[in-house]
């Protein structure tokens, strides 16, 4: 599955709210983000769907993980 911008978006703030608790809710990325939760929830099953994250708790895939961080890391350095 190739990632849109927003999804790319999606992963890094799934990484940045990771490092601050084990387990993530949709709540937390609504929170985090200031999107409305029908907009996270849609987000996070293309997500989930695309095996980028997984079901329960919101994790990201360690393949997932590993893309997410260096998109972080390449944006930090824009």
């Amino acid at each position: 599955m190739r990632l849109q911008e927003s999804g790319e978006m999606y992963l890094e703030t799934i990484l940045i709210l990771s490092k601050e608790k084990p387990s993530l809710r949709s709540i937390d990325i609504v929170e985090h983000l200031g999107y409305s939760k029908p907009s996270v929830s849609r987000a996070v099953n293309l997500l989930k769907n695309g095996g980028f994250i997984f079901h329960l708790l919101h994790l990201l895939h360690p393949e997932a993980h590993q893309w997410a961080r260096l998109w972080a890391h390449l944006w930090a350095h824009l």
